[in-house]
C-alpha cells in the first residue's frame, strides 16, 4: 500500500513534535492583483452596501486601511523589497494598495475616496504613515529619490493621502507634514 506522508520535524526530549519551520516566500508581488483586491474591499457591490448597518459603515474605512497595511507589510516589508533593490516594485505595491481609498474609484485624478468612516481610522493611518516614512528613508538612502517624483509619482500620491487623511483622523498631522516636506517640498 501507499505510505502516509510524514511531517517534517523532530521530537523534543519531552516527546512533543516540533515541526520544521517553513521558509518565507520571496516571490515578487503582483501589484495589479493587489490593487484588484483593494478595489474589491474598498468598493463592494451596491446591493451589499445597502444591507449594512451604521456600525458596518463606520468600520469600513478602518478595515480597508488595515488590509492596506497588512498587504504592504507582507508584500514589501517581509519580502524585503528595499533590501533587494526592488524600490520601484515596492512603490507600485504601495500605490496600488492605497489608491482606492485616496481617489474616487481609484482614478488617480479624482481626489476624495468613497470610504465612509475615515474618522475612525487614526491608528491605522499612523501605522501606514510610519511605514511610508521608513520607505522614503530607504529609497533616498539608495540614491533613487529623484525617481520618486519623476518616474513613479509618489510625491503626489503621498501629499494627496496626507490632505485627505488630515481632515479625518486623529493622527499626528504635523509629524507627517514635516516628513513629507523633507522629501517633497511644496510651493506655497
Amino acid at each position: 500500500g501507499i505510505q502516509p506522508k510524514k511531517a517534517q520535524g523532530t521530537f523534543t526530549e519531552d516527546g512533543t513534535f516540533k515541526p520544521k519551520p517553513r521558509a518565507k516566500s520571496m516571490k515578487l508581488p503582483d501589484p495589479v492583483k493587489l490593487g484588484e483586491r483593494m478595489n474589491k474591499k474598498c468598493n463592494p457591490p451596491h446591493g451589499q452596501v445597502m444591507k449594512w448597518g451604521n456600525q458596518k459603515y463606520k468600520d469600513h474605512a478602518p478595515i480597508c486601511i488595515s488590509l492596506c497595511n497588512s498587504l504592504i507589510e507582507k508584500e514589501v516589508v517581509q519580502k524585503e523589497l528595499f533590501q533587494r533593490g526592488e524600490e520601484e516594485l515596492a512603490w507600485q505595491v504601495v500605490k496600488e494598495c492605497t489608491r482606492y481609498w485616496i481617489y474616487s474609484g481609484g482614478c488617480l485624478g479624482y481626489r476624495g475616496g468613497d470610504l465612509t468612516g475615515m474618522g475612525y481610522c487614526g491608528y491605522e493611518l499612523e501605522v501606514l504613515y510610519d511605514m511610508l516614512m521608513k520607505f522614503l528613508e530607504q529609497t533616498t538612502a539608495a540614491d533613487k529619490a529623484d525617481k520618486l517624483v519623476e518616474n513613479w509619482g509618489i510625491d503626489r500620491l503621498l501629499w494627496d493621502m496626507y490632505d485627505q487623511a488630515k481632515s479625518y483622523g486623529h493622527f499626528q498631522k504635523d509629524k507627517y507634514r514635516i516628513g513629507l516636506e523633507k522629501y517633497f517640498p511644496q510651493d506655497e
